[in-house]
């Protein structure tokens, strides 16, 4: 196959120590560390180890960890944990895809590296304001905006920092829909799991050996026949794979940070929290952040999806960023539309920026499927958005959110929440643990088998029967 071809021809100064594998999944992730370790080196361009990138989503792996080594910080830290790893592996010739794909993700797990103070003032004033430029934001922390481009450069190298964005991919008529579900105890998950994975509209599967409870989350075009063949399927699944389904179409989403709690290298616990819930309620539930699943807009073009698409990556990118990110894509536009584009976006309200960040102890991880009426959602956002980081996801059905809080405050927060399920207006509360939101296809690779144009993206309804899909590969 030429793509393999292709991978095969870039080479590193550390070839001695990859491994050969023959195994397909075990391959994908030498691939990745090769394309890494050569653009890191300077031995293979951005432009060529993009190109290997697309050509690594062909191994079906991907599906099931999606992974993208040009977007991987590039330093030497970073280079000498993939390096160690890769001899560890081969000293005791540990070449399974698990060994593999553990070495991979483990060299950039962003260390535990508190946040100076200086620095603290720049991540809490982005975190509220992630479109200010440098100019603003040093006349508002009366700093020089040099201080301030080498305060990010440091969060970004020491603590991850990135600046992302939701899009609201309705307005494109494109639906996110997420399903938790139990499979039968008769079922093989492993074959399911591969299954699910490949199935071409997958953006997220998780399911762990620490709880029954998984989830997936679908992407397809807003249309009601699409609509009823995803359904439809859904509980074809229900009385063959899955003892419990519950489906969720997303109707808003968004993410906070509360960095004002972390001081002096720890993370206090918000007073405010529980009352938020239980007592006081929301005075303002219309300010809260949430960007809302808006209808169709009939004058967006496939261009400004696109431009929203790479927003979504780094939403404070320059247009010229966002041009050359595309053109590596085989997507031609020029700064200016792209100016004009990403305005048009801001303007209408269509995306929600968010930060991110590590290394600051936030190790306890939970994500929570919440089944309850239309109060408790709102009651929901405005607490969590007190606690260090959170991100959520609203549907008619509930409210999804995952959560990143330190260990020494997991059981606190654990407790208030699962308590929900006894008050009146909450059907259920379902928890799984130690997981944080994981790595996803990229929009723009789930729409590639769907089709633009009058009324924003469709495709065959038939594409979207999950259960057909699954039936056929077990």
């Amino acid at each position: 196959m030429e793509s393999s071809r292709r991978l095969e021809r870039i080479h590193t100064p550390f070839d001695a120590i990859i491994p050969t594998v023959d195994e397909p999944s075990a391959k994908f992730y030498l691939d990745a560390m090769r394309i890494y370790l050569a653009l890191s080196s300077g031995t293979l361009s951005i432009e060529d180890a993009k190109q290997a990138v697309e050509e690594l989503k062909e191994n079906p792996e991907f599906s099931r960890s999606p992974t993208n080594p040009t977007l991987l910080p590039i330093g030497e830290s970073y280079r000498s944990k993939l390096l160690d790893n890769l001899k560890t592996l081969r000293k005791f010739n540990l070449v399974t895809t698990d060994s593999l794909r553990s070495a991979y993700s483990f060299a950039f797990m962003v260390q535990e590296t508190p946040i100076q103070s200086s620095d603290l003032r720049v991540l809490s004033y982005f975190a509220d304001h992630p479109f200010s430029t440098l100019v603003k934001a040093a006349e508002n922390l009366n700093i020089a905006p040099k201080t301030v481009s080498r305060s990010l450069e440091r969060l970004g190298d020491r603590n991850g920092l990135r600046f992302h964005c939701f899009l609201n991919q309705v307005a494109f008529n494109l639906q996110n829909i997420m399903v938790f579900f139990i499979p039968r105890d008769d079922s093989e998950w492993d074959v399911i799991e591969r299954a699910l994975y490949s199935f071409p509209f997958t953006k997220t599967l998780l399911k762990t050996s620490m709880t029954d409870l998984g989830y997936i989350s679908i992407v397809l075009p807003s249309t009601s026949e699409c609509s009823r063949v995803f359904y439809e399927s859904i509980k074809a699944l229900s009385t063959t794979v899955f003892d419990y389904v519950s489906i969720h179409p997303q109707i808003g989403t968004g993410a906070a940070s509360n960095i004002s709690l972390y001081r002096e290298g720890k993370w206090a616990f918000p007073d405010e929290f529980a009352s938020l819930i239980y007592e006081n309620g929301v005075k303002d539930p219309d300010n809260l952040p949430i960007l809302w699943s808006t209808e169709y807009t009939s004058d967006l073009t496939k261009t400004d999806f696109f431009i929203g698409a790479e927003m979504k990556l780094d939403v404070r990118a320059s247009p010229s960023k966002i041009s050359e990110g595309l053109r590596y894509r085989g997507i031609e536009v020029d700064s200016r539309k792209v100016a004009q584009s990403m305005k048009k976006l801001q303007n209408r309200d269509l995306l929600l920026p968010y930060v991110s960040f590590a290394g600051t102890g936030l190790s306890a991880n939970f994500c929570f499927e919440i089944v309850c009426e239309d109060e408790w959602k709102t009651r929901l956002v405005a607490a969590i958005g007190k606690i260090p980081t959170s991100v959520y996801y609203l549907s008619s059905r509930g409210i999804i959110i995952w959560i990143q809080v330190p260990s020494y405050h997991q059981v606190d927060y654990y407790k208030i929440l699962r308590t929900l399920e006894e008050e009146p207006g909450v059907k259920s509360v379902q928890p799984i643990m130690t997981i944080k939101q994981v790595g996803s296809r990229t929009i723009l690779d789930l729409v590639k088998n769907l089709t633009y144009g009058r009324r924003g993206w469709s495709g065959n309804p038939l594409e979207f029967d999950l259960a057909a899909h699954v039936a056929y590969r077990i």
